[in-house]
């Protein structure tokens, strides 16, 4: 698949993400709970609670307040997300993305862009239900 120098390149990268502190950070937080939908809601200028709830519910999904707030506490101590006051209310917040947040936003929708295409013709259905994970009639947990 790969030339065993580039696998040696590609080991090296992968050193760098381990070691670098705020990239391995970044990569604990995105392997949280609805990590990457609430770095997307707030690229899109849905930061604030009501407007985010709304929008997961419409998806047929739901996202509980408390993870909502925890995801965007974590957001803005990594410095992808801005807490904004709502309309002067200092008990009321909203998020906004920053520039970082909006670029690794960009990227993963990227991502998604190209993998889901590439996924939906080489991958069998996942259904997901109660936490198991069927493929073709065997069961997962």
């Amino acid at each position: 698949m790969y030339k065993p120098e580039d696998v040696e390149k590609i080991k090296e990268e992968i050193k760098k993400l381990i070691a670098d502190e705020q990239l391995s950070t970044i990569t604990r937080y995105l392997q949280k709970d609805h990590a990457i939908e609430i770095l997307l809601l707030n690229h899109v200028g849905l930061g604030r609670w009501k407007d985010a709830k709304d929008f997961v519910k419409s998806s047929g999904k739901t996202i509980s307040d408390g993870t909502w707030r925890a995801r965007q506490l974590e957001l803005t101590d990594l410095g992808l997300a801005e807490g904004k006051h709502w309309r002067g209310d200092l008990s009321k917040k909203f998020y906004v993305a920053t520039e970082s947040g909006h670029k690794l936003a960009t990227l993963l929708l990227q991502l998604y862009d190209g993998f889901g295409s590439y996924v939906s013709k080489t991958t069998p259905k996942i259904k997901n239900s109660d936490r198991k994970i069927s493929i073709s009639g065997e069961t997962y947990r």
